[in-house]
């Protein structure tokens, strides 16, 4: 059974933790920030299971490393990162630790950006 109360507030509170940690680190947010995630909603709206959903996401979204689309935002990344701590039980690293755990050939940029944000 689909419960679309939890899958929202879920998603909601992961969305506005990266929009808070992109405007504590730049002064500002970025529309694509604004929209993080927007596309699981809205394909939980039209009753895609949930099992492709996190498949499809991973495959168009920029902040993923290993995204199709040929473009990777890393400033996002990192936020999308730091921010699954606090929203996500399941996924208890800080950015750093979630670099060098995945991605360890982006450990340079990660870092040099994680520094320059405090992060």
């Amino acid at each position: 059974m689909r419960n679309f109360k939890k899958f929202f507030h879920y998603n909601c509170s992961h969305r506005k933790e990266v929009i808070r940690i992109e405007k504590e680190c730049l002064g500002y947010n970025t529309v694509l920030t604004k929209v993080h995630d927007l596309d699981k909603l809205i394909m939980f709206c039209l009753f895609i299971p949930e099992k492709w959903i996190s498949k499809i996401h991973g495959y168009i979204s920029w902040h993923h490393v290993n995204n199709k689309v040929g473009w990777f935002r890393i400033n996002e990344a990192i936020f999308d990162w730091e921010s699954a701590r606090f929203t996500k039980p399941n996924k208890q690293l800080n950015a750093r630790e979630t670099c060098l755990k995945y991605f360890p050939q982006l450990k340079d940029k990660v870092f040099n950006l994680c520094d320059k944000w405090r992060l």
